[in-house]
């Protein structure tokens, strides 16, 4: 298992959202097996990252005494400082993100947790005992830093492949995925630790349809021979919108020669 030592603190150019789907992919890897020290340290690193949308360097701060479960299952995850959510670790006040007990993430922290050896550091993160098989002890008392973020994305068999997935990458996941299913952003807010609605929309991801309608525009405005396409070529379209037509001598006037009209399959050459 290769660890890189540096820390990487600043978000990374180009780092990449996970869908949905990916996530579920991803956790239902091999490489991420709960049964194995290495493979439940992944585990519990992307669950934190998919689920509390922790920064890139917020990784490596994390302790222990920021979990805290609760009598019905569930579990409190305390976040005392991120680059958007600037608390103090001691004497601040600090933002409480609750995860429900149905929750397959909590198994883990949980399992996670109970493997950690007695008297090592307050750090989350702790290395792996080559000797785990003979020993029993899954963990060293050594911190361990590194872009597993991006391990994960080179190791998991995830169709199509997730490309550039840097630490970062959980906390644009969480953003996207919340954005999509129209999610109030106020409650984005407190999941991210975002301080404005700005921040939350410059994960925004623009959709297909979205991509397409600009596109379109883009070519009428700089082609005006071609025709209008709305969609797939294929398919007979409908023009809801009016349609203006302007000759030379009304032209400073603008009165649409058409207007509150439909038109289906009609090419218009200008």
């Amino acid at each position: 298992m290769k660890y890189l030592l540096e820390k990487g603190l600043s978000e990374k150019e180009g780092s990449m959202a996970l869908t949905a789907q990916q996530v579920q992919e991803i956790l239902a890897d091999e490489f991420l097996n709960p049964n194995t020290p290495e493979g439940l340290l992944y585990r519990v690193f992307f669950q934190i990252a998919t689920n509390f949308a922790c920064r890139g360097g917020e990784h490596y701060s994390l302790c222990v005494d920021q979990f805290h479960s609760l009598p019905n299952g569930s579990l409190i995850f305390r976040r005392y400082h991120s680059k958007n959510n600037q608390y103090g670790i001691e004497g601040g006040s600090a933002q409480d993100i609750h995860l429900p007990s149905i929750s397959e993430a909590i198994t883990d922290i949980n399992k996670y947790l109970s493997k950690r050896p007695s008297g090592a550091p307050k750090n989350f993160y702790l290395q792996v005992n080559p000797l785990w098989r003979e020993s029993g002890v899954w963990y060293k008392k050594h911190i361990v830093e590194g872009n597993f973020m991006k391990d994960i994305g080179k190791s998991v068999k995830v169709d199509p492949p997730p490309g550039i997935l840097t630490n970062h990458s959980g906390r644009k996941t969480v953003a996207q995925i919340l954005q999509d299913t129209d999610v109030p952003e106020d409650a984005i807010m407190g999941v991210t630790g975002h301080k404005s609605v700005q921040g939350i929309r410059a994960y925004k991801e623009v959709n297909e349809k979205q991509h397409l309608a600009s596109m379109n525009t883009l070519i009428h405005a700089i082609e005006p021979s071609k025709s209008l396409i709305l969609g797939d070529s294929t398919n007979t379209n409908t023009i809801d919108t009016p349609v203006e037509f302007f000759s030379d001598d009304t032209i400073q006037k603008k009165v649409p020669i058409f207007n509150n009209c439909h038109f289906n399959n009609v090419t218009f050459k200008l």
